[in-house]
């Protein structure tokens, strides 16, 4: 069970000291797989719709790529699919947003797009500002502390770094 320290900071946000602690982790991972922007949601399907089990999807923006991985809601460690796209072939993200939640749909160059649902609005507010700022609108200064908390949740769960590596001792 959380306590409510814990309660507390998953609704109000990383503090500033949380937040350097969770970026200079963040640099400890190798740069090849280190995101500049992470968030996860749930993937949005018919048979959810008809009661049937979710999936989880994160997605990961690197500065060359976006990354785009499919969980099971048992075991979100294990991937069930995997797709890579050159950050050149996004070619837009749409953000509608919900009362309780909003969706996030990646549109990519060849056609093929991918909705999120079930995002934090924390997490969907920099995606608004990608069209016009591209990888800027991640920019470190500028994430709010709610939404450093989702990027470290979504890093935990997407990097392939034990989870321990996220973790305060």
């Amino acid at each position: 069970m959380a306590t409510t320290d814990q309660k507390k900071r998953w609704t109000t946000g990383l503090s500033a000291d949380e937040a350097e602690w969770f970026y200079a982790r963040l640099d400890a991972v190798p740069e090849a797989e280190r995101p500049v922007y992470a968030f996860s949601g749930r993937k949005s399907s018919l048979w959810h719709k008809l009661g049937g089990g979710v999936s989880q999807v994160l997605v990961l923006f690197h500065p060359d790529r976006v990354v785009v991985s499919t969980r099971g809601m048992v075991n979100l460690k294990k991937e069930k699919a995997r797709r890579e796209h050159t950050v050149d072939e996004l070619t837009e993200v749409q953000v509608v947003e919900g009362p309780l939640f909003s969706s996030v749909t990646l549109h990519f160059r060849d056609g093929t797009s991918v909705k999120v649902v079930d995002v934090d609005h924390a997490a969907a507010k920099p995606l608004h500002h990608y069209s016009t700022k591209g990888l800027g609108a991640f920019d470190r200064a500028r994430l709010e502390p709610k939404t450093l908390t989702v990027f470290l949740l979504a890093c935990m769960l997407g990097l392939p770094v034990p989870k321990e590596h996220f973790t305060k001792s």
